[in-house]
């Protein structure tokens, strides 16, 4: 956690991170990021890694991929 960042610069950091990122997928994909491509999204500061997992099993079994 940052500690003395006030909002305007955090905002202004996590743009940069998600500025970085969109290019290292386009980096490694060769096309432009598109949130729209995944199916589910989950955000890991509400949900354990044991909730995902579980949830991720249940899906895949719901659609018959295991």
């Amino acid at each position: 956690m940052l500690k003395n960042v006030t909002e305007p610069e955090a905002v202004k950091m996590t743009a940069a991170i998600d500025q970085k990122r969109n290019a290292l997928y386009e980096l490694i994909l060769g096309r432009k990021f598109d949130p729209d491509l995944f199916d589910l999204v989950f955000n890991c500061s509400t949900f354990s890694k044991q909730q995902i997992v579980h949830t991720i099993i249940s899906l895949m079994e719901s659609r018959e991929m295991i």
